[in-house]
């Protein structure tokens, strides 16, 4: 392809960029133009990553006779009001759009016998991105290429093995495109059985993860454990009392152990926690435990509405659930800042005994440096976004959207369904971001834009035209793809858009043309060497280790 033809409108100060932005880098480098309300036009450069990114993936779902199809649906969210569902219901509802929701019901209606099945599906196609999840993104676009589909199976079992083998195609896939990545159990979702997250390494990333440095745990922070050895106290309970403000700042003085609280909505339950006052609770953590999506923390003013006056403690205590966080087991005779429904502080306080405590979970937030789970060393914090998500629904959330099949003995049985997704504009994304340098992108060959960058230093010199010519005969048959850069152009901008364009093979002609020499570059390897043209597949070959 020749780079005069080429629509690459990248900015003719190119060599003295130098924005910390990745969209300012893509912009600058022709590959992205922004459009109205957050959306961007993906020049040709970007479109042969996002065209090589889908024939990778799609070859890697083809391994596992996975059929792609096209539906031609708005991706608008559904309306979970519109429905009269369970929780479980609800829950998967409100993650679907109308385009899930169609394929669903195609499929529903299609597959009547068991012996249809298993069966996977995918689609490729732009969907709209709520504002929420746009700005959980690097580009933070309104719109996205999505990688989309379900699979299904008469039983459990066999429902697992392709969640299993779904999880391998896309650590493959995210393998091949040379990403720093980690894959993590997220148990947010009350429909799932099961379900595992991709997320890709980034210092910009909105989504907070924890990993042990001596060992493989992963996680996501707002779910993750540490290692906790929970000794419980064997100090003397000593009998309630209240404190007057003067003692209070005393006892924090003396950094007497301090309890915290927090009150919640569960569903149409109110809910009081407490924890150590030096943690923090997990909202997720939470959710999980109350097997809820519909938890809400409440302000003091919205808790004193809902209990009404209480003369005291117990009082208050009976008109609510009382849970504990799991650390708290630890100590005795607690100080208890001012409830304001309560007129007074408490020193000393004890759970089991003062505050009715008999349910105790898990629902602190970890901190870096806790202790990781099996002595895998401690715990260390990373950021990231999400790239793709794998999960198999409860039986229960899908069996009001999917018709049971007939088995031989002309039973109805259900069908188990899972569902996989991957976006791939955040991935190109990630991928400029992880492969940057400075003002350059060093593209993994696997989806370079083109292999080689072919650069003619001087138009109009008859001995580099020649040697272009005959380098472009000798690479061509070898099936590189390859940009020839013939402009009538200043060499210092040349290879300026040529670090933004960042092929992995750079070969210059130019001053040794004479000679049959050219100065041979591998951006990957950071190698460069000057080579015969005879001797140049000789040498691509060994540098690349193809021999």
């Amino acid at each position: 392809m020749q780079q005069m033809k080429l629509f690459i409108p990248t900015q003719k100060s190119a060599e003295e960029v130098n924005s910390t932005s990745l969209a300012d880098l893509l912009i600058k480098g022709g590959y992205l133009r922004p459009m109205a309300n957050g959306e961007y036009a993906y020049l040709p450069l970007a479109n042969r990553i996002l065209q090589k990114l889908e024939t990778m993936l799609r070859e890697e779902l083809q391994k596992i006779d996975a059929n792609e199809l096209r539906f031609s649906v708005t991706n608008e969210l559904v309306k979970a009001s519109a429905y009269s569902l369970t929780d479980h219901h609800r829950q998967l509802i409100t993650d679907l759009t109308l385009t899930d929701l169609s394929v669903i019901q195609f499929l529903s209606r299609e597959i009547q016998s068991y012996r249809q099945l298993p069966l996977t599906f995918f689609q490729i196609q732009t969907v709209k991105v709520s504002e929420e999840k746009q700005a959980k993104t690097l580009l933070h676009e309104s719109h996205a290429l999505f990688v989309d589909g379900y699979f299904m199976h008469v039983d459990e079992a066999g429902l697992d093995e392709m969640y299993q083998r779904l999880l391998a195609v896309f650590s493959t896939f995210l393998q091949s495109c040379q990403l720093k990545y980690r894959s993590v159990v997220d148990e947010a979702s009350l429909a799932c059985r099961k379900s595992r997250v991709f997320i890709g390494e980034t210092h910009l990333g909105k989504e907070a993860l924890v990993i042990a440095n001596q060992g493989d745990y992963a996680a996501l922070r707002s779910m993750a454990k540490s290692y906790l050895q929970i000794h419980k106290t064997h100090e003397v309970f000593l009998p309630l009392a209240t404190v007057s403000a003067k003692q209070a700042d005393e006892l924090q003085k003396r950094q007497v152990p301090a309890l915290a609280y927090r009150f919640y909505q569960a569903n149409d339950e109110l809910v009081m926690v407490f924890y150590l006052a030096e943690d923090q609770l997990s909202i997720s953590k939470m959710k999980h435990y109350f097997q809820t999506d519909e938890m809400r923390e409440l302000s003091i003013e919205e808790a004193h509405e809902i209990i009404g006056n209480v003369a005291d403690l117990s009082a208050l205590l009976g008109k609510l659930r009382v849970i504990a966080d799991v650390k708290t087991q630890q100590f005795a005779n607690y100080y208890l800042d001012l409830i304001p429904i309560l007129p007074e502080a408490f020193y000393p306080i004890n759970l089991p005994t003062d505050l009715a405590v008999s349910e105790y979970a898990d629902l602190h937030l970890v901190q870096i440096g806790d202790a990781a789970p099996e002595n895998q060393g401690e715990l260390v914090g990373l950021m990231g976004n999400r790239l793709a998500q794998i999960e198999t629904y409860q039986l229960l959330a899908t069996s009001e959207l999917l018709s049971k099949v007939t088995n031989d003995e002309n039973e109805q049985i259900p069908v188990y369904l899972g569902h996989y997704a991957m976006n791939l504009s955040e991935i190109f994304a990630l991928i400029a971001e992880q492969c940057r340098k400075q003002n350059q992108f060093i593209w993994p060959a696997e989806i370079a834009p083109y292999d080689v960058h072919l650069l003619q230093m001087h138009r109009a010199d008859y001995h580099q035209s020649q040697l272009v010519e005959e380098i472009y005969q000798i690479l061509q048959p070898k099936q590189y793809d390859i940009l020839l850069d013939q402009r009538d152009e200043r060499v210092g901008v040349k290879f300026a858009e040529a670090d933004l364009i960042g092929c992995p093979i750079r070969i210059i002609v130019g001053k040794k043309a004479i000679e049959g020499v050219v100065e041979l570059f591998l951006t990957n390897q950071n190698v460069q060497v000057e080579v015969r043209k005879d001797d140049l597949l000789s040498t691509l070959a060994i540098l690349l280790g193809e021999m």
